[in-house]
Formats: C-alpha cells, structure tokens, sequence
C-alpha cells in the first residue's frame, strides 16, 4: 500500500513538474514575441526597413507597403507591359499601346484644369518620407473607418484614407469647369479616386476595360460573381478575362444583334436597352427582374451601348430616387460615353447633368481615358460605387 501511494505522488509530482516547465517556456516565448515586435519599431513608431524592405528597396525608397502588395503590383506590371507594345497604325496609337502599368494610390492633379495641369504621383511623399504609423497597424480595428466609408472595400489606415478623401473633394470641386464642346473631356470630370491595383481586361484598344482592384472580389463572401455586359458587338475578350479570373462568375452579355457566347463563358440575351419606354427598349430593372436577379449584388456592370447610355442611366437613378429599394447594388460601372448631338438640350450640359447623376448615387471616377477614334466626343469612364458617408466633406 505504502508503495502505491508512493508511486502515485510520485506521478503528480511529475505532472506538476511537467505543467510549470511548460508554463516557463511559454512565458519565455511570449517574452520574446513581444520583444522582437517592440525592436522592429522605430523610437516614433514608423515602419522599421525590415517591414517593407523589398517594396523600399525596388522603388527606390518610394513605395513602402507589404511585400504580398508589392509582389501583386509588379505581377500587374508584367502583365500589362508584355501588352504595352501592340501596334503601329498611327490612328489609333496611343489606344492600342503604352497604358500605364502601374498606379499611385494618392494621384493628384496639379495645375491648370484642361491642358497645362499634370498629374502627380503621391506628392505628398516629398514632404515626410516612411511615414506609416505601424501602431495604427496593431489596433483592434486598423482600417474601421475605410471599410464603413467604401462598404467594405478599402481597408487602410485611417491617415491614408483622410487623405484619400480630401483628394478626392478637391478634384471634385473642379470637375464640372466648362460647357466648351471642343475641349468637353479634357475640361471636366477627372478621376477623384484612385485603385492601387487597377488592372485593364479585354482586348487593347477599344473593347477592353479597366477594373478596379478586381482581386477584391476574390476575398468577398459570395460564391457567384454577377457581371453584366451591355453592348458586346461580339467581342467577348472582356467575359473572356473575367472567366479566367473567377471560374464561378456569372456572366450575362446583352446586344441588339444576334451573337454567341463562347461556350461556358457567358450567356448572350438579344435586347436593346435603354429606358424601357421608348424604341421597344429594356430598363436594367425589367432585366434583372427577367432573369430573377432582382436581389442580387451586380458586381461589375460594363456599357457601350452607343449613345444609349443617357436614357438607360438616367431611368435607373431617377426611378431609384421614388423608390431605392428598386436600385440594385452596382460595385463598379464603366461605360462609355458618347457626347452626340441631343436636340432637347446641349450635349455637354446633358453630359454634366449624368455625372452629377452619378455622384449623388454615389459613384467616384476612378478611371478616364479617350477612344482616340473620336476624342472629341467618346470617353470611356470607370466607377466604384462608395458609401455615402465618403461623400461628406472633411474639408
């Protein structure tokens, strides 16, 4: 009996044993986390080198970001600049070649409205270089604000995103600056937010896209991507990126003509859209209903509907005004846009009435560029629908 009882505190006291030396080398190892935490922070608690050394080191101590950032920045890079080289017909050359194969998280517009103003990348580099506070890193919420104010887009420090808004209502105020017909598009209505991986679909020249950051679509919760494609003419190269991209995307293309879509890549709807009351025309409403959409999230809306656009847009905002429960969620729009003769009213008043339209649906231009076919009257614009909050004013 007296060796039973032996063994047995024996066996507890081995067991004890066991729990506190486990307990010491927990405690060593938490010591040391925290430790290396604190010394990777400088004494103002900046990003220390070690932090985003490869993005430091290959900007030449511009960019200062994660390294998975910086390694999806330069696979966008690569993409597009094996495709910046595509052609040589003098008409339509600077449509078809050298797009931009990288993007400035705070571009800004200096100057003059129209020629003689440049854009800038992130100017405010020059005044105080590895700014980033890591500490706003730590918090329990780090990117609070950014996701409320763009529904769950953005997620960034608050100190960028303040400055992100700011930018964005100080191009806003001078985007509506002439009604001069010959210079429409280079007077008014620039980008007033940029996307840090925007990234251009589809084929060069006319019929590609650019996509804001669309790798986010990736990390939503959604099983299926809704995107609708308005105006193909049979060029699906667009749908073609998206499938390539999301397996699981659900790709409607719409046309007037008779066109197929390639096979498991989208589905083709012959319609004219438009307002739904004029031309045997369809609204967006009267489709999505159609096809049981209604309560469903469009997560990528692409129109060219050649001069269409006005009547299609301004019934599904207006209409949306009497009722918002009408209005389905539209992440991103882009369209073009093109400034013909309107014998109700002046085109380009028509043109800064849809633009105002956009903005208080709450939509920000995050891309612009020109169909050099005809400058003076196409553009192709891009959209990322915000929360309304990011609208308000800080200034």
């Amino acid at each position: 009996m007296l060796s039973i009882m032996k063994k047995r505190r024996d066996s507890s006291f081995a067991n004890k044993t066991l729990i506190t030396f486990s307990l010491i080398i927990l405690i060593f190892n938490l010591y040391y986390f925290v430790t290396k935490t604190k010394t990777s922070l400088s004494s103002s608690g900046e990003l220390s080198p070690n932090q985003c050394q490869l993005s430091m080191k290959e900007s030449d101590d511009w960019f200062c970001e994660l390294d998975s950032d910086w390694k999806r920045r330069k696979i966008l890079h690569h993409i597009q600049d094996k495709r910046n080289r595509a052609s040589n017909k003098r008409r339509t050359f600077f449509q078809n070649n050298w797009e931009p194969t990288i993007q400035c998280e705070f571009e800004r517009r200096v100057g003059n409205i129209g020629d003689g103003g440049k854009w800038v990348c992130d100017i405010h580099r020059f005044g105080s270089m590895n700014t980033t506070n890591i500490l706003e890193k730590f918090s329990p919420n780090p990117c609070q604000l950014s996701m409320k104010e763009s529904d769950d887009w953005f997620c960034e420090l608050d100190s960028d995103w303040k400055r992100r808004k700011i930018l964005h209502h100080i191009q806003d105020k001078r985007n509506r600056a002439s009604d001069e017909r010959s210079t429409f598009f280079q007077n008014n209505w620039e980008p007033t937010i940029q996307c840090e991986f925007e990234r251009r679909l589809g084929n060069i020249g006319d019929g590609g896209k650019w996509v804001c950051d669309i790798h986010r679509f990736g990390s939503l919760n959604t099983t299926n991507i809704l995107v609708y494609s308005l105006g193909s003419n049979g060029d699906f190269s667009f749908e073609y990126a998206i499938k390539e991209l999301f397996r699981n995307a659900e790709i409607h293309t719409f046309d007037m003509g008779l066109f197929k879509c390639p096979e498991n890549v989208c589905k083709f709807h012959q319609v004219r859209l438009g307002n739904g009351k004029n031309d045997s025309s369809k609204s967006l409403q009267m489709v999505m209903n159609e096809l049981g959409h209604q309560n469903r999230q469009i997560h990528i809306l692409k129109v060219d509907i050649e001069g269409g656009e006005f009547s299609f847009f301004e019934e599904l905002f207006q209409s949306s005004n009497n009722n918002q429960s009408d209005l389905p969620y539209i992440r991103q729009i882009l369209f073009e846009i093109h400034l013909n003769v309107d014998r109700s009213e002046s085109p380009c008043r028509r043109a800064h009435k849809l633009f105002e339209l956009f903005r208080s649906q709450n939509f920000a231009i995050f891309h612009k560029e020109a169909n050099v076919a005809n400058a003076q009257n196409l553009f192709e614009y891009a959209m990322l629908r915000l929360n309304p909050s990011f609208f308000i004013s800080p200034l």
